[in-house]
């Protein structure tokens, strides 16, 4: 039973990978599952051995919802985006009762020690001491500074995430425009790298320059060899600086991934990589892809190893900070209002989404 269910939650993972705004981290929070993620990723090669009975169902859900079940999501939001969408809010919303009781229990278990400290306290004054005043307003200055520092964390989550909602712009927009401009720019430069200016060319006073021209050199470039095409895009964007370049950004894109509700690809977006890795990606150039892979590993381990740190240092602030990253999310895909109907059966759709969390939760 617990093989398949952690399908489907792999299943809605995966799905969220291909919903504009929602990221795979969210909806790990959303099903309980990001600390035992967390927890997997790590270089210790035996532990995550000994835990497939927990990654390979989940991996195999998100590889269905990814190649199955998006196409089915794709075509919900193109025909019903306003409802679709608010089941995702449903989703996320129906998570935050989880969030709030996992920072109220780590901040009650990391008090222990505190409270023990405080009854001895407590125990000597009721003998006689002088203490007892100073102890309470010690307490209370500690409490209050608590609330402060766990609001704070909160506000740092939900500014991390509405960062991307009004700095970035119309994030999938300037992916699709980056995406256009890399493969434009790789597809010239490769065909007038093989199809060098000749007599005929230049003697030909009727050719068009511009967007003529361009379709005659696209028209040409399949002739060519595929594998020197390749070899040439290498050999011409893939130098030590686009190199280091490269191994950052998949870091940077990694350790976004960890994090709920933030867009590795909006970090890519930020340092102008988006375009490039995509045309990589889209060309298969392995050597292009090399150290962009180096660097997504290098961030993985090391941003799940900061994460680990913190909630074991700081565990109920690191939740309240989850929780602003997670309530961000829901600012950042809000699709608004439409039609009186639209907006009946986004209330149903959200109620939909809101319980499945709640009931998947409920006993963790």
């Amino acid at each position: 039973m617990e093989f398949l269910k952690l399908i489907l939650k792999g299943i809605v993972l995966g799905v969220a990978n291909v919903i504009p705004g929602v990221s795979g981290g969210t909806m790990a929070v959303v099903f309980n599952l990001y600390d035992r993620i967390i927890d997997l990723i790590s270089p210790d090669l035996k532990k995550i051995f000994r835990s497939w009975k927990f990654w390979l169902p989940l991996a195999a859900g998100m590889g269905i919802g990814i190649i199955v079940f998006s196409k089915v999501i794709t075509a919900l939001l193109g025909r019903h985006p306003i409802p679709t969408t608010y089941f995702f809010i449903g989703l996320i919303l129906g998570s935050i009762p989880l969030i709030v009781r996992k920072m109220r229990t780590e901040g009650k278990s990391g008090k222990t020690k505190e409270n023990e400290e405080e009854q001895r306290n407590v125990e000597e004054s009721e003998s006689g001491s002088p203490r007892l005043q100073e102890s309470d307003r010690e307490k209370r200055n500690h409490e209050r500074k608590g609330r402060v520092l766990l609001k704070l964390a909160f506000l740092v989550g939900l500014m991390m995430v509405l960062s991307m909602k009004f700095f970035g712009g119309d994030v999938d927009a300037r992916k699709a425009e980056e995406k256009r401009k890399a493969l434009d720019q790789g597809t010239v430069s490769l065909v007038q790298a093989e199809t060098a200016p000749n007599a005929q060319d230049k003697a030909n006073p009727d050719s068009k320059s511009g967007e003529n021209s361009l379709e005659r050199q696209v028209w040409v470039a399949p002739a060519q060899s595929e594998s020197q095409t390749e070899v040439a895009a290498s050999a011409e964007k893939l130098d030590i600086a686009k190199a280091l370049l490269l191994l950052v950004a998949g870091a940077a894109a990694a350790v976004a991934m960890i994090i709920p509700g933030i867009s590795g690809s909006f970090l890519l977006l930020a340092l102008g990589m988006y375009g490039s890795v995509m045309a990589a990606i889209s060309r298969l150039d392995i050597l292009f892809l090399i150290p962009f892979a180096l660097g997504v590993l290098l961030g993985l381990v090391f941003g799940a190893a900061l994460v680990r740190f913190l909630m074991k240092k700081i565990p109920s602030h690191t939740y309240a900070c989850i929780l602003g990253l997670v309530v961000g999310s829901v600012v950042v895909i809000f699709p608004g209002f439409g039609t009186v109907a639209t907006t009946l059966v986004s209330a149903a759709t959200l109620a939909l989404g809101f319980f499945a969390a709640f009931i998947s939760s409920r006993n963790e």
